[in-house]
């Protein structure tokens, strides 16, 4: 089961869902709390973006 990871920190390779990107895997993180950003590698498309994840809505999964 997974949950929405809004205040915890992200490690670099956790795997992340996003409901219009799709999964992807962290490869950087900054901050902490609220005013935590992750950088995700997206399987879809290979972009990154940066997210802040008090309003990206990630989700951690135990995917590989």
């Amino acid at each position: 089961m997974t949950k929405h990871i809004l205040k915890r920190e992200y490690s670099i390779g956790n795997r992340v869902m996003h409901p219009k990107w799709g999964k992807g895997t962290v490869i950087d993180h900054s901050g902490v709390g609220e005013s935590l950003k992750v950088t995700v590698h997206f399987d879809n498309d290979n972009q990154k973006r940066l997210l802040l994840t008090k309003y990206a809505k990630l989700k951690k999964i135990k995917d590989k």
